[in-house]
C-alpha cells in the first residue's frame, strides 16, 4: 500500500522567509517522481471509509496508555508504537486539507480538533521520546491548523472551536515532568542492577545492542569478565558513585529546564554549551574521533553513566518552541474572529482581551507578550522574538544567510506565516 506521507502535500513548507505554501490550494505536487493531486488523497483516505469515524469515537474515550512499564527502569524496555500516533496525526491534518478542498470546513474543523484531542490525551505520557514525538505531531497539526484559518471559510463560531481546541495546553511543562519521570525511572533502574547480577549483565547486553546500532559507545568489558568480574566489582565499589554521576546530569538538566520556563530562552541561552558539557552528552552526530574521551578506570567505574546521555538543552529549546508556536495560533485564531466580529483587526492583542481571549499570551523566547503589528498590505502579524530574544519587528529573514529558511524559528523572528502567491508555492511544491 502507498504511504500517506508519498500521497500527502507539502504541508509547512515556505516559498521563502515567512510565506507558507497553503496546501489546500495546490493541484498538484511531485514526491521522489511522482506527481500526486487531491484525487490521490481521497483515494488514499477513502481506502478504509469506516476508519474516520472510529478514530473520532477512540479520542473521546478518556485515558491514555503508551504501553510502558514505569517500575522496570530501562531494562527490556517495552513502548507503544510511536511512528503510529504520527502518522495518525498526518491523516487527520490531511484530512482535513482535503475538506477545505471540498469546501466543507465544518468537516475540516472536526479533524482539527481531533489532532488537537489527540495531542491533548498524550499530555501525561511521561516519556521524553513520546513527548518529542508529541511535539512532532503538534507541529503537523499546527500546520494544517493554519491552513484551515487562513482559508476564509470558517464561520466565527467554527474559528472559536478551533481556538478552544488549542487552548489548555502547555508543551514545556509536559516536557518537564517527563525529565522528571526519567530522573524517577533511573534511580528505580540501578536499584534493580545493584540487586541483581542477570538483570544488570541485561542491561548491558542492551547497551551493547544499541552501540551495534551506533548510540554511544560498548560497554568496557563483556561476557565472562562483564558478567563474573565486572559487575560483581562495580556492584560493590562503584555502583552508587555511578547512580550519583547519573543523578546529577538530570539536576542539571531539569534546573536548566525550570530556568528557563521562568526566565526565558534567551534567558539561559548563555548556559547551553556549559550545560552540554557538563552533563556528558555525546551527541549522536559526533564522530568518535570528536566525543568527549574517557579514562579506562572512569569507563570502568562508571558502567551505565559512561554511556550516551541523550538528553541535551535542544529538548527544552523544542519543547519552548511548540508551546509559544500554539499560543501564536490561539492568539491568530482570537484575531480572526475579531475582525469577523468587528470587520476589522484589532489595534493590538490587548484590544482582543477579555472578549476573545482570556489574557495576553507571553512569549516563551523572552516572557513579555506575543508581538502584534498590522503590515503594509493591512494583514495582521502575530510573531514571536526568536531564539535570541532580540525583537527585530517581525523580520523572518534567516539569522544566517547560510540557512535555508524550512520553519519559522530559523528567522531572526519567528512570525505568524504568510499565505505564499499560488506560482511560487506551484514552483516549491514541484522541487526535488
Amino acid at each position: 500500500m502507498t504511504s500517506l506521507w508519498k500521497v500527502a502535500p507539502p504541508s509547512g513548507r515556505f516559498t521563502e522567509p515567512g510565506k507558507q505554501i497553503v496546501a489546500s490550494r495546490l493541484n498538484n505536487w511531485s514526491y521522489e517522481k511522482m506527481t500526486n493531486g487531491w484525487p490521490e488523497v481521497r483515494a488514499f483516505l477513502a481506502q478504509d471509509g469506516t476508519l474516520a469515524s472510529g478514530i473520532s469515537a477512540a479520542l473521546e474515550q478518556r485515558g491514555w496508555n503508551d504501553g510502558c512499564d514505569y517500575h522496570n527502569g530501562f531494562i527490556d524496555f517495552k513502548i507503544g508504537s510511536l511512528a503510529m500516533w504520527k502518522n495518525l496525526s498526518q491523516r487527520l491534518s490531511v484530512s482535513s486539507m482535503a475538506a477545505l478542498v471540498a469546501n466543507d470546513p465544518e468537516t475540516a474543523v472536526a479533524r482539527i480538533e481531533d489532532s488537537a484531542r489527540l495531542v491533548k490525551l498524550q499530555t501525561n505520557s511521561p516519556m521524553i521520546i513520546c513527548q518529542l514525538v508529541r511535539v512532532a505531531s503538534a507541529a503537523i497539526a499546527w500546520n494544517a491548523t493554519w491552513e484551515v484559518v487562513t482559508s476564509g471559510k470558517c464561520s466565527e463560531p467554527q474559528l472559536a472551536r478551533l481556538q478552544s481546541a488549542w487552548e489548555d495546553m502547555d508543551f514545556s511543562t509536559d516536557m518537564a515532568r517527563a525529565m522528571e519521570m526519567e530522573r524517577a525511572m533511573t534511580l528505580v533502574h540501578y536499584d534493580l542492577i545493584i540487586s541483581s547480577t542477570d538483570k544488570c549483565a541485561k542491561a548491558m547486553e542492551e547497551l551493547a545492542e544499541a552501540a551495534e546500532l551506533g548510540f554511544g559507545p560498548r560497554p568496557p568489558t563483556s561476557g565472562f569478565v562483564l558478567k563474573h568480574i565486572h559487575i560483581p566489582l562495580w556492584q560493590f565499589s562503584w555502583a552508587r558513585q555511578d547512580e550519583l554521576r547519573s543523578f546529577n546530569r538530570w539536576q542539571a538538566v531539569i534546573e536548566f529546564d525550570r530556568d528557563a520556563r521562568s526566565k526565558s530562552w534567551s534567558g539561559v541561552s548563555d548556559r547551553v554549551t556549559s550545560l552540554d558539557q557538563e552533563t556528558g552528552i555525546l551527541a549522536a552526530a559526533l564522530d568518535d574521533e570528536e566525543r568527549p574521551k574517557m579514562n579506562l578506570y572512569d569507563r570502568i567505574r562508571y558502567l551505565c553513566s559512561g554511556m550516551t546521555f541523550s538528553i541535551a538543552s535542544n529538548t527544552t529549546r523544542k519543547s519552548l518552541q511548540i508551546e509559544t508556536q500554539r499560543r501564536m495560533l490561539v492568539a491568530a485564531i482570537a484575531i480572526e474572529r475579531w475582525k469577523l466580529r468587528h470587520g476589522k483587526y484589532p489595534e493590538s492583542l490587548g484590544q482582543i482581551v477579555p472578549e476573545l481571549l482570556s489574557t495576553v499570551l507571553s512569549d516563551l523566547m523572552d516572557n513579555q507578550p506575543l508581538r502584534f503589528k498590522r503590515t503594509l498590505d493591512g494583514a495582521a502579524l502575530v510573531y514571536s522574538v526568536g531564539d535570541d530574544g532580540r525583537d527585530d519587528g517581525g523580520d523572518p529573514q534567516p539569522n544566517d544567510v547560510k540557512t535555508a529558511y524550512r520553519k519559522i524559528w530559523d528567522g531572526k523572528d519567528a512570525i505568524w506565516p504568510q499565505p505564499a502567491q499560488a506560482k511560487d508555492a506551484a514552483r516549491v511544491s514541484h522541487e526535488k
